[in-house]
């Protein structure tokens, strides 16, 4: 039953911490989602400016390198997305595994309470005998 209370333990532990690190990734991927807009504002902002001016000749390359930060930033947000899909995963099962254990530790609860009873039962019974006996005498 102690082994049994310390894998719960444990297991509630490991819980905790995938949630923290569910939490962190969450706010990771904010931030993130954030600068990729950030980023998109500022390049519309940029093109806009010089659209139509002497240096719109240097745009493309401009251009070019916001779309490979983009898609940098796209990267990490799908990292990010994946890392937090594999959390939800572990954390699932990290919780189904807790609710194991603590089945387990109520039917062993149920299992010595039962025990118990009986052997109570037989020790009134045993008693309710003798009695009978000694009053038949």
């Amino acid at each position: 039953m102690k082994a049994i209370k310390t894998l719960v333990k444990l297991q509630q532990k490991k819980l905790d911490q995938l949630i923290l690190a569910k939490k962190t990734t969450l706010i990771d991927l904010e931030q993130k989602e954030l600068a990729l807009i950030k980023h998109q504002n500022e390049v519309k902002k940029e093109f806009n400016e010089y659209i139509n001016s002497n240096l719109s000749i240097f745009l493309e390359d401009y251009l070019f390198n916001a779309k490979k930060n983009e898609y940098k930033i796209r990267q990490q947000i799908s990292a990010l997305t994946d890392k937090l899909n594999t959390l939800n995963t572990e954390i699932h099962e990290s919780f189904a595994e807790i609710k194991r254990f603590e089945i387990i530790l109520e039917q062993y609860k149920q299992k010595l309470l039962k025990k118990e009873l009986l052997a109570e039962t037989k020790a009134l019974d045993e008693n309710t005998i003798l009695k009978y006996t000694q009053t038949d005498k």
